[in-house]
């Protein structure tokens, strides 16, 4: 008899425990879904087109860049964003005829950005490198305060899955100095490490960088 009470007695607080873990999972996700609400977010897929960033045995950033920012933008949405894009498909944002398609493409992209009232921007792009060994995400920032704080919320989430310790760093690219909205360029993983290229490659990773990428954005606006 007295076991069957202890058996009882364990049984009801397993399902109180649930229910709180259920109650405390829920009310994180609803403040996660009201803090985006009417908020502006510009997504920005670096490259396309004839340009297509770094590559490695076959694999285009572009191409990832758009994956990735496509999984962002649902997941911003669903969360009651409204989100900009700089483009849906594999093109650039240069004229037909432009001799000089990078530059064009990258005043463009910076033209939208600060034409858009945008709360912040993110561009995102993959990284390459000479030595193979080196992987992890980073993410760069402008030379100002918010800027600052946005790349840190979005690197400490991305370096959960990435399992490093990376530090944000002062980006100098012409998309960070030129906007003259918050913003950040995120180079999420390197082509040029055979296992990270791999994971940047699959459907599921991309939408955990995108998972991520967003938890770092309602960091941002919570803090």
């Amino acid at each position: 008899m007295h076991t069957k009470k202890i058996i009882s007695l364990f049984f009801i607080i397993s399902i109180c425990f649930s229910f709180l873990f259920m109650y405390v999972s829920t009310s994180a996700h609803k403040k996660e879904e009201s803090t985006l609400i009417g908020k502006t977010i510009f997504i920005d897929a670096g490259h396309g087109g004839k340009d297509d960033g770094a590559s490695a045995d076959g694999v285009l950033e572009d191409y990832i860049n758009l994956k990735i920012s496509g999984y962002l933008y649902e997941a911003l949405i669903d969360s009651g964003a409204y989100v900009l894009v700089s483009r849906t498909s594999d093109y650039d944002l240069a004229s037909m005829y432009q001799k000089n398609r990078k530059r064009e493409d990258l005043k463009n992209r910076v033209k939208y950005i600060n034409a858009s009232k945008t709360d912040l921007f993110i561009s995102i792009h993959l990284n390459a490198y000479k030595t193979d060994s080196v992987n992890g995400a980073q993410v760069f920032f402008q030379d100002n305060i918010k800027s600052n704080l946005l790349a840190t919320h979005i690197q400490n989430q991305l370096n959960k899955i990435t399992k490093k310790e990376r530090k944000i760093k002062k980006g100098d690219y012409y998309i960070l100095n030129n906007s003259t909205r918050v913003g950040v360029l995120v180079e999420c993983g390197f082509l040029s490490n055979e296992l990270e290229r791999k994971k940047l490659n699959t459907e599921e990773y991309q939408r955990q960088i995108a998972k991520m990428i967003k938890k770092g954005i309602v960091d941002f606006f919570n803090s």
